[in-house]
């Protein structure tokens, strides 16, 4: 009977952390592009066949060979950062603490450290910090929370060394620029969506404005150039239905997904959503976030 109660008492709560967080995967296809009408997905790969049945998102191209990203195996509590080879498959984990770990990014300036989110526990309270991580690991000098006084930050993007775009959870969810020299945040943008992309060469950050009175979500660009007089946002398009993950090519097209369905939308040229990809025969139909590569020749979507 004690044999079957311990057991039981386990497969309980593999069930709760199992539960914790949903079944996503990461599949990777070169991309090849003719001009503005052709796009070609070819030589798939299924990059978390470690961890099939588990938890893997927040892709990111820390180089044009290597990815990493926010993994948690069933048994796990909570998730950490996995690095893995594009050349040999072979796989790090940059964390491995009993907090969480999501969005790794390494901006193209910095070389001595990354950057996390981490969900910290205190008392009862749990807590969303962004993070700088040393290179030597977690833990490591130079390893600190960006800012020290917001604990909500969801997600992040930075716009250069001393300016960073932030989500915050709060209600509504806020978009805002930080500055983690002073610690100060000043709020740009209310009832936003989670993604948020600075566009590549550029100092226009592209955002997804939601709305409380019904109306479709739609994607702004606002200049982040002039700090003392900044231009109002922009709108480009309405979004996808049902969708709020998107990245950007180098051109500023835009990519976003739809169950198997990709879509893309280039300002000044499109005039709606042109569909250019469906992922249907490879059996991916709930694709959410994507990613692209600083060469624009390879793309992660999750699912």
């Amino acid at each position: 009977m004690r044999i079957i109660s311990f057991f039981f008492f386990w497969w309980v709560i593999a069930f709760q952390l199992y539960a914790q967080a949903p079944v996503t995967n990461l599949y990777l296809f070169d991309l090849r592009r003719q001009g503005d009408t052709s796009f070609q997905f070819v030589k798939p790969r299924y990059l978390t066949y470690f961890n099939a049945n588990g938890y893997n998102n927040h892709p990111f191209f820390a180089s044009a060979d290597e990815v990493w990203f926010s993994s948690q195996n069933p048994l796990d509590e909570q998730p950490d950062i996995v690095r893995i080879s594009l050349r040999d498959s072979s796989l790090t984990k940059l964390t491995n603490t009993y907090e969480g770990e999501y969005s790794p990014r390494k901006p193209y300036f910095e070389f001595s450290n990354y950057y996390i989110v981490r969900m910290e526990f205190v008392d009862q309270d749990t807590l969303t910090r962004l993070w700088q991580v040393s290179n030597s690991g977690f833990g490591s000098a130079g390893s600190r929370p960006v800012f020290q006084n917001y604990t909500n930050v969801g997600y992040y993007e930075f716009i250069t060394p001393r300016l960073v775009a932030l989500h915050l959870n709060d209600t509504p969810n806020t978009l805002a620029l930080g500055i983690p020299e002073t610690d100060n945040v000043t709020p740009i943008a209310y009832q936003v969506g989670r993604c948020f992309r600075l566009l590549p060469f550029t100092n226009n950050l592209i955002y997804l404005q939601k709305s409380s009175t019904g109306e479709k979500p739609m994607l702004m660009s606002i200049d982040l150039r002039n700090s003392a007089n900044r231009p109002a946002a922009v709108p480009l398009v309405e979004s996808v239905s049902n969708s709020e993950d998107f990245a950007l090519l180098n051109d500023g097209t835009i990519l976003m997904a739809a169950g198997s369905k990709l879509y893309k939308f280039k300002p000044k040229a499109d005039r709606t959503w042109v569909q250019i990809a469906d992922f249907a025969e490879h059996n991916l139909t709930k694709i959410t976030r994507l990613e692209v590569n600083r060469e624009n020749n390879r793309i992660i979507l999750v699912n």
